[in-house]
């Protein structure tokens, strides 16, 4: 798991038993799974069709009420998972496309992207709801550190910091 800003072209060279969830941004290009083969010559397309936007997507398909426990709580939701291609990012690799609808009455709140296939909507918002702790775990260390100022952005800035405030170490 990781947040949206690592995705990128790099995530191509993942090893097929390496999966990555992540949120997906809304100006995502997806697209539909190749076409079967023809067996006429020529190279065989890599991609279907252009999907629509994910708001577009979400208007026309069909969400299914999915239980799931993040955050400390069990609740109802409203999801769908769509397996598609992400190009731009994951190459010619499937991912599933999660679109979760929790306050909305149209569209969609939220919306990720799995390279696992295989997991259903409900696993997927449980694995992306896990990653809180880490992040929690991450705030909290650097405000022990003293790393939580936008002040100490540069490495002279936080030796400056410190021995301005005196912290203990």
């Amino acid at each position: 798991m990781a947040d949206a800003a690592y995705a990128g072209k790099e995530l191509r060279k993942l090893p097929p038993r390496i999966t990555w969830t992540t949120r997906l941004r809304k100006d995502a290009a997806l697209y539909t799974l190749p076409p079967q083969r023809t067996g006429k010559r020529g190279r065989p397309r890599e991609k279907g069709d252009r999907l629509p936007s994910l708001a577009a997507l979400a208007s026309a398909t069909a969400f299914q009420q999915v239980t799931v426990s993040r955050y400390g709580k069990t609740a109802a939701t409203s999801a769908v998972a769509v397996t598609c291609l992400w190009p731009s990012v994951f190459g010619t690799r499937p991912v599933a496309v999660v679109l979760i609808r929790d306050r909305s009455a149209a569209g969609y709140d939220l919306a990720l992207v799995t390279t696992d296939t295989t997991a259903t909507a409900a696993q997927v918002i449980e694995r992306y709801a896990s990653r809180w702790s880490i992040e929690e775990c991450f705030q909290q260390g650097k405000g022990q550190a003293g790393l939580d100022q936008h002040q100490v952005r540069l490495w002279h800035s936080f030796h400056l910091y410190r021995s301005n405030t005196r912290l203990s170490g």
